[in-house]
């Protein structure tokens, strides 16, 4: 049945891009995958995400349901709503949804361990997100090289620890010396790796002192 499905799919796409005579190079850089890509969705050898039928939508100039009505299972369905309702109804938040395509999809983070779970739905959706970080993006290095995800970080590191009284001292965990320590290093360390980020001067209340914490930053690179 999924195969059936996802032929169809594929059928719908390639008359559409055939008939506004566009190549499969075309429409892939479009929607920013590979035109082998588009071949597989065109053979129904995989199939396409939700996302991605809402951006071919727009591409071909087609609505979403242009890739459904011809399916039987979807004509039965469309068919029984107007018995029921008269019309067929219009998912205003699909619709709202999918005009906001094109713009900049943003995930905030609390912890760099957040990366690894946004990467599945990036990889599961086929998009490329922009992470609003939280400073400790060094511990998940090996996932974020992974990724085209490109980064917004926060210049504000973590004040030194207390330590000379012995029972304040005993509170503080070995994961957050470590993080004292490795954090300041955040950015340097991205930038040998070859990944993409801004800074974000939020969590600063003067903006001398973002100012003092980029320049210092700008002396370790060089």
């Amino acid at each position: 049945m999924e195969g059936n499905f996802n032929r169809h799919l594929g059928s719908k796409l390639r008359m559409r891009r055939l008939a506004l005579g566009l190549t499969q190079t075309k429409v892939a850089q479009a929607i920013n995958v590979t035109f082998q890509q588009i071949q597989k969705y065109e053979k129904g050898t995989n199939g396409i995400s939700s996302l991605r039928i809402m951006q071919l939508g727009k591409i071909l100039k087609v609505p979403v349901m242009y890739f459904f009505e011809d399916y039987p299972e979807y004509s039965e369905s469309v068919k029984h709503n107007k018995e029921n309702m008269g019309e067929e109804d219009i998912n205003y938040s699909f619709e709202a949804f999918n005009s906001q395509q094109d713009l900049p999809q943003i995930f905030q983070v609390k912890d760099a361990f957040d990366i690894s779970r946004i990467y599945k739905i990036a990889d599961e959706f086929e998009v490329d997100y922009i992470i609003i970080g939280n400073g400790d993006e060094y511990k998940q290095l090996d996932i974020i090289k992974q990724t085209d995800f490109s980064f917004i970080l926060p210049l504000n590191f973590p004040e030194s620890y207390e330590v000379s009284n012995p029972e304040e001292a005993e509170n503080i965990t070995l994961e957050q010396l470590k993080h004292w320590e490795s954090a300041p290093f955040n950015p340097l360390i991205l930038v040998k790796n070859d990944i993409a980020f801004s800074f974000t001067s939020s969590g600063h209340k003067n903006p001398k002192d973002f100012l003092e914490l980029l320049e210092i930053l700008k002396k370790e690179v060089h």
